[in-house]
């Protein structure tokens, strides 16, 4: 079996973070993009800052 056709590894990344705990994924503009592990089951969302807060919050990496 050549590299090509082996199955590759699959890890989830809500398995990497513990239950409750939040992973950004990305932050485009005034919006953040995150996944939440909720006991197991991962859930994706996205909060966007209303314009007048956006000045006040600075997210850095």
């Amino acid at each position: 079996m050549s590299e090509e056709e082996k199955p590759k590894k699959v890890e989830p990344i809500y398995e990497k973070i513990l239950p409750g705990e939040i992973l950004i994924i990305s932050k485009e503009e005034k919006c953040i993009t995150y996944v939440i592990n909720e006991n197991g089951k991962p859930v994706i969302g996205k909060v966007c800052l209303p314009e007048e807060e956006t000045e006040k919050v600075r997210i850095t990496p």
